[in-house]
């Protein structure tokens, strides 16, 4: 039995929009399902209120866009499932720039007075959090 297809919200121009969904929308058609229903939105704060507006059935969005979006929704939304398919966040600077170190330990810093923790739990994403600040953290 095919199921009903579903929407998913997602933000254009994100990794949610040209890869995941494709790809999960894919595999569902593959199994026998319903394809996902792709509906784009220009800025997340509309995905967010087209989400609680219940115009779409689910969205995908990075992980700290997801927790803040549930931390703000006053218990309107949850999470369906994990986090998963992780990647690292940081700010580029110019390579070589003294800039980097001084990032590097703002936010050591943060994590030494508990700061850091706090931030990351007011805006909902706490999972995120990382155990040590560290230049080119992808190359880690």
């Amino acid at each position: 039995m095919i199921a009903t297809r579903i929407q998913s919200g997602v933000k254009y121009a994100t990794i949610q929009e040209t890869q995941e969904i494709p790809a999960r929308s894919q595999a569902c058609t593959e199994a026998g399902n319903a394809a996902i229903q792709k509906v784009v939105y220009v800025s997340q704060d509309d995905l967010n209120a087209a989400l609680i507006a219940g115009e779409v059935a689910a969205m995908s969005a990075d992980s700290p866009a997801t927790g803040f979006a549930i931390k703000l929704s006053g218990g309107n939304l949850e999470p369906a499932g994990e986090i998963f398919d992780t990647a690292p966040y940081g700010w580029p600077v110019a390579k070589g720039s003294g800039l980097a170190e001084s990032l590097r330990r703002a936010v050591e810093h943060l994590m030494q007075t508990g700061e850091y923790k706090t931030i990351a739990t007011m805006w909902g994403v706490e999972k995120g959090m990382i155990a040590t600040p560290v230049i080119n953290g992808a190359d880690h």
